[in-house]
């Protein structure tokens, strides 16, 4: 937290967290804790996930979790999601990997439908919501970037993120290309 702090003081104008689950390599299990925590420490840095494995999720609570990091952050902060990778992460948390795609959509949807302050009803491949007002609502949502490295999740990415997550611009041309096909 005293680097973030620092890099901000430096200029430096965004931070990003990246989840992941059972690694000794730094990567966090809890981003929307810590990105509070900089909230507190920092006053104009942008904060992001890049990414949360959102398939291992509940969408109505990162939906909650989001629009309150927004609300307190003054609106600084970026929802970045995936659909991971990792078979010990899904086992342990009783997903399937194979489900991850339309776990993804279905998420992205709901969480989309909880920060517009309306109640939601939802019906998906993997969730289902009857008349469930998500609070709070954010008082402008946070940009919902997506990652992805195959060429079906670039198309994912196009149809339906605010933004495409890339590793060092591979697939940056696939994206943009979809992004033209999506009238984007």
């Amino acid at each position: 937290l005293d680097q973030i702090a620092r890099a901000e003081e430096m200029g430096f104008g965004s931070v990003w967290l990246t989840e992941h689950h059972f690694c000794e390599d730094g990567y966090t299990p809890s981003p929307l804790v810590i990105a509070g925590a900089i909230g507190e420490r920092t006053t104009s840095m942008r904060i992001g996930t890049n990414l949360i494995v959102l398939p291992l999720h509940d969408p109505v609570r990162i939906a909650e979790d989001a629009a309150t990091l927004s609300l307190l952050t003054g609106g600084r902060f970026d929802l970045g999601v995936g659909i991971g990778y990792k078979r010990p992460e899904f086992e342990a948390f009783g997903r399937e990997l194979k489900f991850r795609p339309s776990m993804l959509e279905d998420s992205c949807e709901i969480i989309r439908r909880g920060w517009s302050g309306q109640k939601v009803n939802y019906t998906g491949k993997r969730f289902s919501l009857g008349d469930l007002p998500i609070t709070p609502a954010p008082e402008s949502p946070p940009s919902l970037f997506i990652g992805g490295m195959a060429e079906p999740a670039i198309e994912r990415v196009a149809r339906i993120g605010d933004g495409f997550l890339s590793t060092g611009a591979i697939g940056l041309d696939t994206y943009i290309a979809a992004l033209e096909r999506n009238g984007k």
